[in-house]
């Protein structure tokens, strides 16, 4: 109880403070906790590096309610003069205050200045602040936690700033510990005030001095830390960081296996008119699997993999078992991205996939895609947009902008995985059972029907082609989504897999399947459209 009377860890802790990940700049916080108040107020302000050494006690520099813009006067011989934040002495708080009375809520932002030069985003819903680098990887600079009224900021890139603005950061500290046990039963003088200082700041604790009128005993912390930029540091900004890369920032690739045994590397720092640079590069097909996980940020398409905002990669992902990339344009990736398909390089003999040779190299235009995820994709799409042309609705509904993720993720399956095979069911599920507009199809039909699947039935029936099998594909998916990703897994999961005749066949060949039947079907009803 005596060290947190005394703030034994919290003066330990200043020490390290450049230390650490994140660096808490601000806070206003009062909890309970074991039988002692806590009474937390922290306050950091920029200051000139040419005034530090004017800043050596335990006293504040600056309050940041008296830090706004306004004017000046030392004597009544002088002119007021402005300044951004009413001080000559360049004092700027890292996160200043916006008091209106108490009319409104008071609110704390963060130096418009330092979001800027990050060029920082914020997440409305929580009040976090993201840099996006060239790449597209974001990476959190700003934590807010409402309920504590508590930011933290990133150390590298506040020490970045520091560096650039020639600025150090006090970080100012006034902490209060209330107990309803008197003082003197830890051990604790509390005539004495104690003088603290440490190798980065400067602090005062006393006793009862500052308390408010209750029965409760305090003990107070008050003092400051500096935090200071790098040493010779020099800044670049993310496009000349991507711009100067070396040979370190290129990595080798697996392009054969030669009369040894032994794997032949080639570095990716080619240029498009080396031979080298359409060297095929392959890989195992789980290379994918991190972009089908974060479709917000990826998007696989036939032939291409894009990450929003950043890069596009040609790929020819219509082999069932590789995927296939020109070793050149493996040099446009970054080089944590090219490790992430390093992981995933094997050695092949295989060549192009057909379609992707007649593509690339005798330059065929507007093929279809051998994949049946493609394929299925492919044509759901240009259906749909052919259907509303012909019948003014559309027979599936459109997506949500926040369910497009159920079309760009279909797809064979990477891997041999029940949690794989159901997320898939779920996205056909989506697309081609919920999605049945069955109120406009019932406009169409003689019947009102009440089951969407039998509807659609009656409808391409008459209006399209007499598809009995793609019609038993949707109740296979619905089945199995009923069975499997609805509802727990039973006997009567077991029952269906039976009946259906999938007991023995793996997620990969089920899937392929179904993504098949439904492709072939939607390509020749887009045929019927077009005639």
């Amino acid at each position: 109880m005596k060290e947190i009377l005394m703030f034994e860890k919290k003066i330990a802790d200043t020490e390290l403070l450049a230390l650490d990940d994140y660096i808490t700049v601000f806070a206003e916080n009062e909890y309970l906790k074991e039988g002692i108040t806590y009474r937390d107020t922290i306050q950091s302000v920029f200051i000139p590096n040419v005034y530090n050494s004017h800043h050596n006690d335990y006293q504040w520099i600056s309050n940041i309610a008296h830090l706004t813009p306004g004017f000046v006067r030392y004597s009544e011989k002088q002119k007021d003069k402005y300044y951004s934040w009413g001080n000559e002495r360049g004092i700027v708080p890292l996160v200043y205050q916006r008091f209106y009375n108490n009319i409104y809520p008071t609110q704390y932002k963060v130096l418009e200045e330092f979001i800027l030069f990050f060029n920082l985003h914020e997440d409305s819903r929580n009040g976090h602040f993201y840099s996006v680098n060239m790449n597209s990887d974001q990476n959190l600079v700003i934590q807010y936690d409402s309920q504590t009224t508590t930011f933290r900021v990133r150390t590298h890139e506040l020490r970045q700033f520091l560096s650039v603005k020639n600025y150090v950061l006090a970080v100012q500290y006034d902490f209060y510990r209330s107990t309803v046990t008197p003082l003197s039963k830890y051990g604790i003088d509390i005539e004495k005030e104690y003088n603290i200082k440490t190798t980065n700041g400067n602090f005062l604790i006393n006793f009862n001095d500052y308390s408010i009128p209750s029965k409760s005993y305090d003990s107070r912390l008050l003092g400051k830390c500096f935090v200071s930029g790098y040493k010779d540091y020099k800044h670049k900004d993310q496009f000349s960081i991507f711009l100067d890369r070396c040979e370190s920032d290129y990595l080798s690739f697996i392009t054969e296996i030669d009369e040894n045994g032994q794997e032949i590397l080639e570095s990716s720092n080619t240029k498009k008119y080396d031979l080298n640079y359409y060297k095929v590069i392959s890989f195992n097909r789980l290379v994918l699997q991190r972009y089908y996980e974060l479709p917000n940020l990826y998007t696989i398409t036939d032939g291409t993999i894009i990450k929003m905002g950043s890069w596009r990669l040609n790929i020819d992902n219509n082999n069932p078992h590789l995927v296939k990339v020109y070793l050149g344009d493996l040099g446009c990736l970054d080089k944590s991205e090219q490790s992430h398909w390093l992981a995933h390089n094997v050695a092949s003999s295989q060549d192009l996939s057909d379609v992707q040779y007649k593509r690339d190299v005798l330059a065929v235009p507007f093929l279809d895609p051998e994949m049946p995820d493609l394929l299925f994709r492919k044509y759901y799409v240009i259906f749909s947009e052919k259907f509303k042309e012909e019948f003014k609705f559309s027979l599936f509904k459109p997506l949500h902008e926040l369910d497009q993720a159920y079309l760009v993720t279909v797809r064979v399956p990477l891997t041999e995985s029940i949690h794989e095979f159901d997320k898939i069911i779920l996205n056909l599920s989506k697309l081609l059972c919920d999605a049945i507009d069955i109120k406009s199809i019932n406009n169409f039909v003689k019947k009102h029907y009440e089951y969407k699947i039998d509807a659609l039935e009656e409808f391409t029936r008459t209006h399209l082609s007499d598809e009995k099998e793609f019609v038993a594909i949707l109740r296979t998916i619905q089945s199995i989504r009923s069975r499997s990703v609805a509802h727990n897994k039973d006997k009567d999961y077991d029952k269906l897999m039976h009946k259906l005749g999938y007991v023995d066949k793996t997620y990969t060949h089920i899937i392929t399947n179904i993504l098949v039947g439904g492709a072939v079907v939607l390509k020749k009803w887009t045929e019927i459209l077009k005639a």
